[in-house]
């Protein structure tokens, strides 16, 4: 009986071991405040404009069918998950995004930085799609970039901050998941002062 209580007692040190100091060399304190910063830079410069209309955050979601395209965004990956933790959402590459493929769709989810809209087909492709769509605008990079875009009137989500915690808190955005006060820290254009 008293081996058997030996045992027991040995067992529950190696596993109060293994529970509570094996966590100590793969939890960083460093690792863990640069996450906290990089969350905080994305909330702290994100903005959400021509949301007059109250589109964010999207509601009635059995009702919709909602895709994202992806025109140079680093963190596509990150992003679209975060939008599937909230509802299904398909993805489709910029190549498939054929009047044919988005015909069933009613929401659309597009994805820039700031490089790719200095290319026109990229705006005029964009322009095309809020004529027969629902589309909402996430971007990543230059602010400078929104002076592109104008004539845009869905709304759009721009963070300055190209990371992974500023894709994750974008797509929450969409759904409520996170608020946004923020406002331009400089004017870009007459349409965003």
């Amino acid at each position: 009986m008293r081996e058997v209580a030996c045992i027991c007692i040995s067992a529950g040190m190696a596993l109060m071991f293994i529970v509570f100091g094996g966590f100590n060399d793969r939890v960083m304190p460093a690792e863990i405040r640069a996450d906290l910063n990089s969350k905080t830079d994305a909330q702290q410069t994100a903005v959400l404009l021509n949301n007059a209309s109250s589109t964010i955050p999207l509601i009635n979601l059995k009702d919709r069918k909602i895709a994202t395209i992806n025109i140079g965004s680093t963190y596509a990956s990150i992003f679209n998950a975060m939008l599937n933790n909230y509802a299904p959402v398909a993805e489709l590459q910029l190549t498939d995004a054929s009047s044919a493929n988005i015909s069933h769709y009613t929401t659309l989810i597009i994805q820039v930085n700031a490089e790719s809209l200095a290319y026109p087909e990229t705006i005029n492709f964009i322009q095309d799609l809020q004529k027969k769509k629902e589309v909402i605008l996430v971007g990543y990079g230059n602010t400078f970039a929104l002076g592109l875009l104008g004539s845009f009137s869905a709304p759009i989500i721009w963070n300055p901050e190209t990371s992974e915690m500023s894709a994750d808190y974008s797509a929450q955005l969409i759904f409520g998941g996170s608020t946004v006060h923020n406002r331009l820290k400089e004017a870009v254009s007459l349409v965003y002062p």
